[in-house]
């Protein structure tokens, strides 16, 4: 029974970091075209806060796939969730999750606002909101996953 729980936690680990390797490399190509389009929106003088934003919200949805596979690696080479490391990436997704809705929009309205002499932006709106509820679940969940580490390590000394 066991065995076949470490195999299923293995073979998920596996293809879900294969599925994460997928939209990894879908997100780099986005990036790499919304870069090129603001480049050119730059270059005729077109200066657009949206282009801004969208090459930052990529490189912050790089980052937390990046960690996602780190993620799925080491359980999948380690067979189990709880682990230390597990916990501090989750944490990291959550961190990076609370900020990747944010801090481009900020970003974009605060070149906005120096590149066009003035102008409003919104520091804190519905997508800033999701973001950081949903960062901060991850988070607990990395707190969780760290209690779950304290379990397998008492189980394992327990053996």
């Amino acid at each position: 029974m066991r065995e076949k729980a470490v195999h299923e936690i293995e073979s998920s680990s596996r293809a879900l970091q294969v599925f994460v390797c997928i939209t990894l490399l879908l997100t780099v190509i986005n990036a790499v075209i919304s870069f090129k389009y603001m480049m050119e929106d730059i270059n005729i003088g077109n200066f657009s806060a949206e282009s801004i934003e969208r090459v930052f919200f990529c490189l912050f949805y790089i980052v937390i796939q990046l960690f996602a596979i780190m993620t799925f690696r080491s359980i999948a080479k380690n067979k189990t969730p709880f682990l230390a490391e597990v916990a501090r990436n989750i944490k990291i997704i959550g961190g990076l999750i609370m900020f990747s809705n944010a801090l481009p929009r900020w970003i974009s309205g605060i070149i906005s606002l120096i590149l066009n002499d003035g102008g409003v932006f919104t520091i804190v709106d519905g997508t800033v909101m999701f973001g950081l509820v949903l960062g901060l679940i991850f988070f607990c969940l990395g707190s969780i996953f760290d209690y779950g580490c304290a379990l397998q390590q008492q189980d394992d000394e327990m053996l």
